[in-house]
């Protein structure tokens, strides 16, 4: 998929507070149906490579296809000491207008 994007960032920060809360925004030149495409192949090459170069990832994959449309995911990411590794699970599922 060719394509190119702008991401838009915003950080706003609590009185008092070390914490932020922070927003993106992206713009991508590229089809909706493209983008979908690159989106649902979660194992693709290209993924796995972003995902083993990160160092903050330990797996990912498809749990569970149920259909055409909806997929299961996981990822599971490497947190740093003190705490344990996570394991995310997504639920994709896309469908057309009509």
């Amino acid at each position: 998929m060719k394509s190119s994007h702008r991401v838009k960032y915003f950080q706003k920060y609590v009185s008092g507070s070390k914490v932020a809360t922070g927003k993106a925004i992206t713009e991508v030149d590229a089809s909706a149906e493209d983008v979908l495409a690159w989106r649902w192949d979660w194992c693709s090459n290209e993924k796995m490579l972003i995902h083993r170069e990160s160092r903050k990832s330990v797996s990912r994959s498809v749990l569970n296809e149920i259909s055409c449309n909806e997929e299961i995911h996981s990822t599971t990411k490497r947190l740093p000491f003190p705490f344990h590794n996570r394991e995310f699970i997504v639920t994709s599922v896309w469908c057309g207008r009509t």
